[in-house]
Formats: structure tokens, C-alpha cells, sequence
């Protein structure tokens, strides 16, 4: 838009498209000003979305303020709302708190301007995109005391903060907290907490994480299961619980990694599981995937233990392996 010279919107499809080809500062203002129509507090909140969507939150803000300045309407929760989210977007956690302070001091006067779960979930994931989870668990407290329910952005955004602090104790209590709301989450969001739990060695954790899901009726996927083999594949008090995993998996046809079949080929053989490691060979074997040179040289090593120790099968089983190719000795 330049010097005005597009002409007058008649209807919202023209001022939007009038605002988006915004270049210059003033130029929102002046295509709300010269609308041949008055654009009431709903539309006002729809072009701060537009602009929010787009990343462009000089807009909304300019958005925000004609629909004071020019319009005369005084901005409601959803206004709010829509220009805090769009603050998140663009990375400016403060003026988003500084928004929600405004509203909270404007719901004192008028009841009808409390902040709602929309506020909350938009206010607390500009904390969580600006990294600041202590700001995100008390803008939380707050909307509890407040009576305000959560919804599955609010959790979702404290989830991802956790991660990002490396808080596990806390996501795995705030996935509590969501599951007797009633809430499930996305696979994404399970997956990050397994992989988080893999990561701090912490296979029980990991395996909860997973139990919980299936409660909540979340279907897993490839790589939550693949995640989950990796943690429990850490530590061979887990062997039951991973040859658990893999039989679900083969039973539901998702396939498993060479990665995390090697580690678990490991796990076992390292923890004297000799048989159930060569069990998983065998399936490497079936579903042509690849056997890591640690792995291949960790089973050799405890069927020859297990042989020395009078376990003739093992020796039998190590040579009919060899045979077959699926273990080669280097």
C-alpha cells in the first residue's frame, strides 16, 4: 500500500488483504480509518490473528491501538488474548506478560474482562517460547487459583518448557496433572518426555511415560517405540521390559530400528540373557535389518560364555548363527 491509493475497504476481505500489503508504519491505521464499514471487537480480534499468523506483530499492535483510537472499542478478553498469543509468536514474552497485567488490572473494574484459558494458554506459551518456565508454572498456579481450567495448549506448552529446562520430575507431574483433567496428549508430547527420560538413564521413568500414554488411549508410533527400546535397552533390569516391547511391536507390526534392536542385542548380552539375544538376532535377521559390529561382537562374547559354562546350546546356536550370516566373527 502506498500514500492510501488502494482505495477504500468495503468489506473484512479487502481490509485484510489492504493490511498485509502494509509496508510502512501508519499505513494499518489508515486502512482501518478509511474503511467504508465499522469493523466491530470480533473483527478487530480476527485481524490480530491474521497478523499474528503472519509473524507481524507491529501490526497487531497498530491493530490494537486503532481499535481504540479509531474505532472507539475497547478491547475485550479475546483482543487480549489474541494479541498476547501474538506476542509469544514473535518471541516477546515481556510485552505479553505486560498485556496480561493490563487485562488483569481491567477485570478488577469489569468482571467481564477476566482472563480465560485462551489468555492463559496464549500468556504461558510466550513464556515457554521465551524459555522461562518458572514464569510458565506461575502464570499456571495462578490460573488454577483463578478457577480457570487448562486446556491441552496450556499443557502442552508447560511440557515443552520443562523440556527445554530439563525438568523431568516436574513434566512427568504435570502429565499427571493433564491426564485427571481428562486430557491426552499428542504422541509428540510423550515422545519428548521418553526421550528426555532415555537421555537422563532413567528407564523407569521412560517406561511409565509409556504406560501412561496407553491409559490415555494415545496411540504409540514407530518412535515412541523406538525411544522406549533405546531407555529400557540401557540397563539390563529392563531386559524383560524390552523383550516385553518387542513382542508388542511384532504383534502390532511396527517395526523397531537396527539401532535400537542392536542396543537391546547388547543389553541382553551383556546381562548374560544369551538366549533372548540371540532371539533378537533371528528377528534382525527376519526383518533384514543390520547388525552393529558392538552388538555382533557382545552376543559372540556371552555364547561363549554360556558354552564354557556347559551350555552346549549355546555353542550349537553360535555356530548355526554363524552359518546363516547373522553373526560373524571378526
Amino acid at each position: 500500500m502506498e500514500n492510501g491509493d488502494r482505495g477504500s475497504a468495503s468489506d473484512m476481505d479487502t481490509l485484510k488483504a489492504q493490511i498485509l500489503a502494509a509496508r510502512n508504519p501508519g499505513e494499518v491505521t489508515q486502512a482501518i480509518a478509511s474503511a467504508s464499514f465499522s469493523p466491530r471487537a470480533a473483527a478487530f480480534t480476527s485481524l490480530i490473528q491474521l497478523c499474528a499468523k503472519s509473524r507481524e506483530i507491529d501490526k497487531a499492535l497498530e491493530i490494537f491501538q486503532a481499535m481504540q483510537l479509531v474505532a472507539g472499542i475497547a478491547p475485550n478478553t479475546f483482543s487480549y488474548s489474541a494479541l498476547i498469543s501474538a506476542c509469544g509468536r514473535s518471541g516477546r514474552w515481556q510485552q505479553a506478560e505486560q498485556l496480561f497485567w493490563e487485562l488483569q488490572a481491567k477485570a478488577k473494574k469489569d468482571p467481564a474482562a477476566r482472563p480465560n484459558t485462551v489468555t492463559y494458554s496464549a500468556l504461558i506459551s510466550a513464556y515457554e517460547k521465551g524459555g522461562q518456565l518458572e514464569r510458565a508454572l506461575q502464570a499456571f498456579r495462578q490460573q488454577l487459583e483463578d478457577g480457570v481450567e487448562p486446556d491441552l495448549i496450556t499443557y502442552s506448552s508447560l511440557i515443552s518448557a520443562c523440556e527445554r529446562a530439563g525438568k523431568l520430575d516436574t513434566a512427568v507431574s504435570l502429565l499427571d496433572s493433564m491426564h485427571s483433567q481428562g486430557l491426552a496428549g499428542t504422541p509428540a508430547i510423550y515422545n519428548s518426555l521418553i526421550a528426555m527420560a532415555a537421555n537422563d538413564g532413567r528407564w523407569e521413568e521412560a517406561l511409565e511415560i509409556f504406560l501412561g500414554m496407553q491409559c490415555a488411549q494415545v496411540e504409540p508410533n514407530q518412535q515412541t517405540c523406538n525411544l522406549l527400546m533405546s531407555a529400557l535397552a540401557q540397563s539390563g533390569e529392563a531386559a524383560r521390559h524390552a523383550l516385553w516391547l518387542l513382542q508388542e511391536c511384532r504383534a502390532h507390526g511396527v517395526p523397531l530400528s537396527s539401532t535400537a534392536l542392536s542396543s537391546l542385542v547388547t543389553a541382553l548380552s551383556s546381562s548374560g540373557h544369551w538366549r533372548a539375544a540371540l532371539d533378537v538376532l533371528r528377528h534382525l535377521k527376519e526383518v533384514g535389518a543390520p547388525l552393529t559390529p558392538a552388538a555382533a561382537a557382545s552376543a559372540l562374547e556371552s555364547c561363549s560364555q554360556a558354552a564354557q559354562q556347559g551350555h552346549e546350546e549355546a555353542k550349537v546356536l553360535q555356530e548355526r548363527l554363524q552359518n546363516d550370516g547373522i553373526l560373524v566373527r571378526s
